[in-house]
């Protein structure tokens, strides 16, 4: 008999499930913050998370540059209103927008994705890192 396994799906910190009974339901942004170009200091408003092997293979790519720096990559993010997350991967930054799917842990690639949050009074709800080898991960 064939054994059916299905991914173990999370949400990124700063998303949670949209239908809290059903973790396949999908993950919505927990806080929407509006953002202008030209309006307050970004970086007062939002925040990165990193989160290490995670990646979007179906995700489309809006932009991408070649690597200086982390923080390089992160600042783009935060300036950008329509950046929620970066990846690093192989001496490239790659900006996502949403929606994002299909996202998955890649246990053999290294690199990691950086997650533009905002920034709340109660930070200890967003782990830092998300550390997991359960295999796929879905959003």
């Amino acid at each position: 008999m064939d054994l059916i396994v299905r991914p173990t799906c999370e949400c990124l910190p700063g998303f949670s499930l949209e239908d809290p009974n059903n973790k396949f339901s999908g993950c919505k942004q927990d806080k929407v913050r509006k953002c202008e170009p030209g309006g307050s200091n970004p970086e007062e408003l939002f925040e990165i998370h990193a989160v290490s092997i995670t990646f979007w293979p179906s995700s489309s790519n809006y932009e991408r540059f070649p690597l200086s720096s982390e923080d390089d990559c992160s600042r783009s993010c935060i300036s950008d209103c329509n950046c929620v997350v970066v990846v690093i991967k192989n001496g490239t930054c790659w900006k996502k927008k949403l929606p994002l799917s299909n996202g998955r842990l890649e246990q053999s690639t290294y690199g990691k994705a950086l997650v533009k949050v905002p920034k709340s009074d109660d930070s200890s709800k967003f782990p830092l890192s998300l550390n997991s080898d359960e295999g796929k991960k879905n959003q």
